[in-house]
């Protein structure tokens, strides 16, 4: 949101914002633009846009009022509720296949991106520009020099580009399309002449979404009452959307072995690591959570009697995110892969400290690599609607249910019920 000159309270409007014919920001869905209609159209509650006689549109008005309404509404993705879109914008087809081209090296991030494009409400977020309105009037006013430079990554970069493809998902009437925008920004992290690893894609890119969504000024604390407090500090200080749709809250409790004192820690995470010596996800998962003894050479200094002793450190599971990653640790440091077969369900029951349980869990998407890891191929699974595809790059096809549990499994996403 940019710096307006005018008073919003008494006014009730931003400062006057051009937007070309051609720009991405008008809505790609609405209506031909007639002289008749352009007067009257208001897009979302963005404010309202009028013809200037240059071929150009002007941004004139903003609704303050929807604010509220507005931060209300954002929290939805945390507590698993109907998607807040639906009926602002019928004509968005979310479920669309295509395929993504590859034109080198590219496999481990189009089977990562049609894993989510199945995400209805990310494609809602970025196709509809919401990333621009994270912030409220109200917290906006508050901070007298708010700017996007205040922003960790200022402009809107990575998030742009994510809409511009979201955008083209949802519109085009081609049968692919090629990433070229998102793919240039990350030209350097991820070359084209290598193999890259499409667990690194995913959490490189949702770094820098959370970047340009969050504010550089944060309170930071890490002392709190209890797993409640610590949750809504960190909810309330992470609104991105990547924060509120994939992250959920881990404890970690460490009992000093010498003086018997618990200190506790809460680290947010977006995924969970499981280890391959499981032949199923359930049993990989128990193994996450078991206790784990630090020794004293490994340096544990207990806050209370300020020695270096043994430890035993406790996970419990806080707060479930909506949306839930499990990876499968195939890969060893030396380059080898582990190719087991790691039995999954499309439906699993978990717990947290916050909500109980069970919680229901249904199976969204599935990214697999297949060969090695030097010379390896991504492809993925994706539930659109009832149905899942595979896609493998600029091809797409439906599969049966039965055959997506596979031994190539390497990422799975999970969606709460």
């Amino acid at each position: 949101m940019s710096k307006s000159n005018t008073n919003p309270k008494n006014l009730g409007i931003e400062s006057s914002k051009e937007f070309s014919i051609d720009d991405d920001s008008r809505d790609p869905f609405a209506e031909p633009e007639t002289a008749e209609n352009i007067f009257s159209k208001t897009y979302r509650n963005t404010g309202s846009f009028a013809f200037n006689g240059k071929g150009r549109f002007s941004r004139v008005g903003r609704d303050p009022s929807e604010e509220q309404k507005n931060i209300k509404e954002r929290n939805s993705y945390r507590s698993g509720s109907p998607d807040r879109f639906e009926d602002r914008y019928p004509s968005l087809e979310l479920q669309k296949n295509i395929g993504l081209r590859n034109p080198k090296n590219d496999c481990f991030m189009n089977a990562s991106l049609q894993v989510m494009f199945s995400i209805p409400e990310l494609m809602k977020f970025f196709a509809t520009k919401e990333y621009k309105n994270v912030y409220s009037f109200e917290e906006c006013n508050k901070k007298k020099a708010y700017s996007s430079k205040e922003m960790i990554l200022p402009g809107y970069k990575y998030c742009n580009a994510m809409s511009k493809l979201c955008l083209d998902v949802c519109s085009s009437f081609k049968k692919e399309l090629e990433a070229t925008e998102l793919r240039k920004l990350f030209k350097k992290s991820f070359s084209k002449s290598h193999q890259h690893d499409a667990n690194d894609f995913i959490l490189s890119l949702f770094s820098k979404l959370q970047d340009e969504q969050t504010l550089k000024k944060r309170p930071v604390s890490d002392k709190f009452a209890n797993e409640q407090e610590a949750w809504e500090h960190y909810v309330k200080h992470n609104p991105s959307i990547i924060d509120q749709l994939f992250f959920g809250m881990i404890q970690r409790s460490s009992r000093c072995g010498s003086c018997k004192k618990v200190a506790h820690r809460y680290e947010s995470f977006n995924q969970i690591e499981l280890e391959c010596e499981s032949s199923s996800l359930e049993m990989a998962y128990q193994g996450f959570l078991s206790d784990e003894i630090m020794k004293k050479n490994q340096s544990y200094r207990c806050d209370e009697c300020h020695k270096v002793v043994k430890c035993r450190i406790m996970k419990e599971i806080v707060k479930m995110p909506r949306y839930l990653f499990f990876l499968f640790k195939r890969f060893n440091s030396n380059m080898s892969k582990i190719t087991k077969m790691i039995k999954y369900r499309t439906k699993i029951l978990l717990e947290d400290k916050i909500d109980g349980g069970p919680l229901e869990y249904h199976l969204q998407g599935i990214i697999l690599h297949s060969e090695s890891r030097r010379g390896g191929h991504y492809i993925s699974y994706a539930k659109k609607g009832d149905n899942w595809i595979r896609f493998n790059d600029a091809s797409y096809k439906p599969i049966k249910s039965k055959h997506i549990i596979d031994k190539d499994a390497y990422i799975l996403l999970y969606k709460r019920a």
